[in-house]
């Protein structure tokens, strides 16, 4: 017997489909000396988890609509950041630039300046803006995980900070919507460290940065002088259904509080 597909059915279908709908997977692996870290980025719609696993650690950050999460795997706890918890830390930094404030005030010009400065990029003290890194597009090409990529390089005034291998969005698996989540997400991270009293706009600007050359780094190189220091390169990338599981704490891991002032 001959089956009819009705509007309905087909609503349903298109509903399971939507439902099941892939995330991404991304793998990348640093190298710095001879350590070497691994992480893992799943995506689903806006919420995005980083696992990193290392010979020194293996945390997990967790990042949603309404919270910051942290978890460490070892000891088997999470440390929540929402806004609730910002504000909290915003005030204890608050009272802390407070104090550091009036101690500056009884050091001798030179001592003071050379607290300012490491305090640079603080909201609310007097030390110059971190400068921005300025992206110069090479002639050179590369390629990681089997995706190509065209080389820039950043320099902060004239010194070579680092090297980005850019990736138009399109050569990646989900790219299109992993760029455009990674915008909200550095919107968010400007806003959570803004309640914390740190410059809101910087996270702003180095995305803004990165954007406008045209897609995602899948290699990074930073510099120090003319040596590379540490090399981040995309190892596999595919497309995969994240469980909503993965953006929550895991059953058993205790609540730690998350405190300035210790």
């Amino acid at each position: 017997m001959q089956r009819t597909v009705t509007t309905a059915t087909a609503f349903a279908i298109a509903l399971i489909g939507l439902s099941a709908h892939a995330g991404t997977v991304l793998v990348t692996e640093t190298r710095s000396g001879n350590a070497v870290e691994v992480s893992e980025m799943r995506m689903q719609g806006s919420n995005l988890r980083t696992d990193v696993n290392s010979r020194e650690q293996h945390q997990s950050m967790i990042l949603t609509d309404k919270a910051m999460l942290v978890l460490d795997h070892d000891e088997r706890t999470y440390t929540l950041m929402d806004d609730a918890a910002m504000r909290k830390i915003g005030g204890q930094m608050a009272q802390a630039r407070a104090q550091m404030d009036a101690q500056m005030a009884k050091l001798p010009p030179e001592q003071r300046a050379m607290m300012q400065r490491a305090m640079a990029g603080m909201s609310g003290s007097s030390a110059p803006a971190v400068p921005h890194t300025q992206y110069r597009r090479t002639t050179r090409s590369e390629s990681a995980a089997g995706v190509p990529c065209k080389v820039w390089e950043g320099f902060e005034g004239a010194t070579k900070t680092e090297e980005v291998c850019i990736a138009p969005a399109s050569a990646i698996p989900g790219g299109n919507e992993l760029l455009e989540g990674m915008k909200k997400l550095g919107q968010r991270i400007s806003k959570m460290t803004q309640s914390m009293g740190f410059g809101g706009n910087a996270m702003h600007a180095v995305w803004n940065e990165l954007n406008s050359l045209g897609g995602l780094p899948i290699i990074q190189r930073d510099y120090e002088g003319a040596k590379v220091t540490s090399t981040s390169t995309l190892k596999a990338v595919r497309s995969e259904a994240v469980p909503a599981t993965s953006f929550a704490p895991p059953a058993g891991y205790r609540a730690r509080q998350m405190d300035m002032g210790r």
